[in-house]
């Protein structure tokens, strides 16, 4: 791994270790209120005004973070950050479907750690799927720098609300698939 991605990644990672809080004049919603409190607003109170606050806090933290270490795409990275769940779930239902169920988790780490140092670094995303180390990687979907990064891009167009691009994307998987197979 290259000198400088190694040193920006452990620059993230003591970044992330060592972060402070940053200083507000309100304390972060989810410190506000205590566990019975933040349950009862889930059941029974604005639960959408809440979730939109308990988001910006964390939004907040993580820009605060990251603000201060050299990222070639920030917003990218805080984007998967704090949708890592969502990239994660897609990707294995991506890999499920088109690749079969084996090494779903596997490939699925692949790409977004791959997806994570091209955001970090500017790092062109490169998986050599005939090398021995490779029995993790994806072998015909999300294998290479543009089709990995057109993923990214449509859901996080789909996050943002916009589901065009991202529906386009899977069709696009979807009859690349039946033409393979047909």
């Amino acid at each position: 791994m290259d000198d400088k991605v190694n040193i920006q990644i452990e620059s993230i990672v003591q970044a992330l270790c060592e972060a402070e809080q940053p200083a507000t004049t309100r304390k972060p919603v989810l410190e506000e209120y205590s566990k019975e409190r933040v349950s009862e607003i889930i059941l029974k109170g604005n639960f959408l005004r809440f979730c939109r606050a308990a988001s910006r806090d964390n939004a907040n933290y993580w820009e605060d973070v990251l603000s201060s270490i050299d990222i070639y795409n920030k917003e990218g990275l805080l984007l998967l950050i704090e949708n890592i769940c969502i990239f994660e779930r897609q990707l294995t239902n991506i890999f499920r479907k088109h690749e079969g169920s084996e090494l779903c988790y596997d490939k699925t780490s692949v790409v977004i750690s791959k997806l994570k140092r091209h955001l970090i670094s500017g790092e062109k995303i490169e998986l050599d799927v005939k090398s021995v180390s490779s029995w993790g990687y994806p072998k015909t979907t999300l294998n290479n720098h543009e089709s990995i990064l057109m993923f990214f891009d449509s859901l996080s167009s789909l996050i943002y609300g916009d589901t065009e691009k991202y529906l386009s994307f899977l069709s696009n998987l979807d009859s690349r698939l039946d033409y393979r197979t047909g």
